[in-house]
């Protein structure tokens, strides 16, 4: 049998659009974006947040975190108590919903291929009086501090105010397991001890950067009497071995100093205290938020007489100093996706004192400045990539004399330390599986 030749043809012509679809699919397929109209890998997470009788809570604060890479959605629930999260790539995420007046709750939901979870409810009872704090310094991302596998301790900029403290050794005074000692003559350097651990094995960040100050040289002490809480949102202490993170410095824990980030127009707090002994602590800050760009600047001025407590004695204990502290951040996000940021910090600091010896009454005088100055990007390159690159740099200069009151004998007991620090690295992570 021949057939017919006319029937022949048109079927051959009808089968290329198919044989043209099919292959298309193939490749959609091989690229892991699925068939035309398929859901493309993507799931949906949504369900409903009731209270403890069952009713919807509309205007809950729903927040959905990347468990690996802390990545997160925020939205707001409905009249209905209703909320859904679209596109989500498979992985590990946790959902939680907070309302005033009621406990938060979450929970982990896996998303997976095999597995899309689409109806998450989450109950809210009512709460009793409870803080939610968000840490950074175990994990180097953004996560609860219930959450954190290590033990956090944060310090919150509300509690900072409560002590009346104008300087980071005594705020961290107060929190158990943290012991600052004055190791200098005169009580002159505030270093830090956690759960025991000398100051050596102790890292001191700012925003995750590293406070340098004659740390290797002066029994690797950084001098937190240095650092005004003025600038500061809250100080986190992760206690215990961090050295996985953060490199030997970090035997004995991290102390993370993070700085404020404004969230209004216009955000403006001036603080002036004085009391006894001549003490003057005056700061201003100044930040706004305006569209994709964010800007905060601190400047403090903090001084105090010298006093002694032998009767009699012009020797001293504490010294006169006066200390001048500026901390200025820039910040712009281009889109969600990326965000460039940068920040100087600085702080001179004069004192002097008087002291008996058996050479006669000698004054000692000293100086020491730190500035530093830090370019910060962020890039998230998909849903499960990101990727951070910083560039640092800080110098530390002091120094310091000794004049025999009453003699013109020259200066003697001089002391010059200068050091410089330089910081390049670039960190990128990426989900590899659930």
């Amino acid at each position: 049998m021949t057939g017919n030749p006319a029937r022949r043809q048109r079927s051959f012509f009808h089968a290329i659009p198919a044989a043209v679809a099919v292959w298309l699919c193939l490749i959609s397929l091989a690229l892991g974006q699925g068939p035309p109209g398929a859901s493309d890998g993507f799931a949906i997470v949504a369900g409903q947040v009731i209270d403890a009788t069952g009713l919807p809570i509309p205007g809950a604060s729903v927040t959905l975190r990347n468990v690996l890479t802390g990545l997160s959605q925020q939205q707001w629930t409905d009249a209905a108590g209703r909320y859904s999260f679209e596109a989500l790539r498979s992985g590990r995420y946790w959902v939680a919903a907070s309302h005033f007046g009621l406990s938060d709750q979450g929970r982990l939901v896996e998303v997976g291929e095999a597995e899309r979870p689409s109806d998450i409810s989450l109950r809210l009872p009512v709460a009793g009086i409870s803080q939610q704090v968000t840490v950074v310094s175990s994990a180097r991302v953004e996560e609860l501090q219930q959450e954190s596998e290590v033990k956090v301790e944060a310090v919150t900029r509300e509690q900072i105010r409560d002590t009346g403290y104008e300087r980071v050794s005594d705020v961290l005074a107060e929190i158990p397991g943290v012991v600052i000692r004055n190791n200098a003559p005169g009580g002159l350097v505030g270093g830090e001890q956690i759960e025991g651990v000398d100051s050596r094995q102790v890292l001191v960040l700012q925003d995750g950067l590293p406070v340098i100050g004659a740390r290797g040289i002066k029994s690797g002490i950084v001098n937190l009497d240095r650092q005004d809480v003025g600038k500061l949102e809250r100080v986190e202490v992760a206690k215990g071995a961090a050295s996985a993170l953060y490199g030997s410095d970090a035997i004995g824990g991290v102390i993370n100093m993070i700085t404020r980030e404004p969230s209004d127009p216009m955000d403006l707090d001036v603080s002036l205290s004085g009391g006894s002994l001549g003490s003057f602590d005056g700061r201003v800050n100044l930040g706004t938020r305006w569209k994709n760009l964010s800007f905060f600047t601190n400047l403090g001025n903090h001084r105090r007489d010298a006093y002694g407590l032998i009767p009699d004695s012009r020797s001293t204990v504490g010294p006169n100093f006066e200390r001048n502290n500026m901390l200025t951040k820039l910040r712009y996000t281009f889109n969600p996706r990326a965000a460039l940021g940068v920040a100087a910090t600085a702080y001179h600091n004069h004192q002097t004192g008087l002291s008996s010896s058996s050479s006669g009454l000698t004054r000692g005088t000293g100086n020491d400045s730190m500035q530093s100055y830090a370019l910060t990007s962020d890039f998230v390159l998909s849903s499960s990539t990101t990727l951070q690159a910083r560039a640092y740099a800080a110098r530390y200069d002091e120094n310091s004399r000794s004049d025999l009151i009453g003699s013109n004998a020259p200066s003697f007991g001089l002391g010059n330390l200068n050091e410089r620090y330089h910081r390049l690295d670039t960190t990128i992570a990426h989900q590899i599986g659930a």
